[in-house]
């Protein structure tokens, strides 16, 4: 029995690590950021102790319109490396490797990083600005959302999503990019803070998923030499 699954673990192995190695070679930058905040974080919660270590952690480096009001914008790129509970932060990791992988792998590195350390924490800043106005008119449920302490990839990953499914076709890319902004916009009404950030994420990163598109289809054009 234990030669049989030896045999076809050997058998798998030969036909699939070559395609194992291309994604991972491909995924560089997706993987270093995952290795990152995992060793981070248990080598942080180690010293800790465990011990009052995701409250810290939110009272550090958890941002919302108050940061933002002090100037401390920065805390929407610091803040990416972490979460507030160890269900988040595995749950956000997970996604991190399949959607920001993916994008990676199916465009570019550059791709990857462009929608995960540009495009998702301005897409933050923005939903906070946007919501701030609408919360001085008194709906308590748009305040909650913006003196929240909110940290976590979880918006950087939509967006990567977003960008990622804007780039693809096919049926399965249809159902994914309408099933995904149906579901988000349903979360909105459940009255949980993080909800119109995660709306907001995907809406940017389907926008900024156009732009590339559209740019990329530009590029491709522009050499394209003109026929006689």
């Amino acid at each position: 029995m234990i030669r049989d699954w030896c045999r076809i673990i050997r058998l798998w192995w030969s036909k699939s690590h070559t395609k194992l190695w291309t994604i991972l070679n491909h995924t560089r930058f997706t993987l270093a950021i995952g290795t990152f905040m995992l060793v981070f974080t248990i080598v942080s919660q180690f010293l800790s102790h465990g011990q009052g270590f995701w409250p810290f952690l939110v009272n550090r480096w958890g941002w919302d319109l108050a940061t933002v009001q002090q100037g401390r914008i920065y805390f929407a790129w610091t803040g990416l490396f972490f979460a507030t509970t160890p269900v988040n932060f595995y749950g956000v990791l997970v996604l991190l490797l399949i959607t920001v992988g993916a994008l990676e792998y199916r465009h570019s590195t550059r791709w990857a990083a462009l929608g995960f350390f540009v495009i998702g924490p301005i897409a933050s800043i923005i939903t906070l600005l946007l919501l701030w106005p609408i919360s001085n008119a008194g709906i308590k449920y748009v305040r909650v959302t913006l003196f929240t302490p909110d940290m976590g990839a979880s918006t950087a990953v939509l967006v990567c999503l977003g960008i990622l499914l804007m780039n693809e076709k096919g049926l399965l890319r249809n159902i994914l990019l309408f099933g995904i902004l149906i579901i988000l916009a349903g979360f909105v009404f459940q009255n949980t803070p993080y909800n119109i950030d995660h709306l907001d994420g995907y809406l940017v990163g389907i926008g900024s998923g156009a732009f590339l598109y559209w740019w990329k289809h530009k590029k491709r054009t522009r050499f394209i030499p003109p026929t006689t």
